[in-house]
């Protein structure tokens, strides 16, 4: 598993999209997928994908938030 800093720059963002409920059982489990609404993925240009955790544990998917240019806070759902 790669963590941050990472040694190479990360990619560009290409999309960002609703996970399938095969990534989201690739990334967590089938019984974890078997009972979530869903989450985001953000797909690098080069096809990695970044999936958002509830915790730094990875004990299932999570929400992105994030501040814009100008100050506001937001979050993606």
């Amino acid at each position: 598993m790669l963590t941050y800093p990472m040694e190479e720059p990360i990619e560009t963002t290409i999309m960002i999209r609703d996970a399938t409920k095969e990534e989201i059982a690739q990334v967590w489990g089938k019984d974890i997928a078997s009972y979530t609404d869903g989450c985001l993925v953000i797909v690098l240009g080069n096809g990695d994908r970044i999936f958002p955790s509830r915790d730094s544990e990875g004990n299932g998917p999570g929400v992105f938030f994030g501040i814009t240019h100008d100050g506001k806070n937001i979050r993606f759902r």
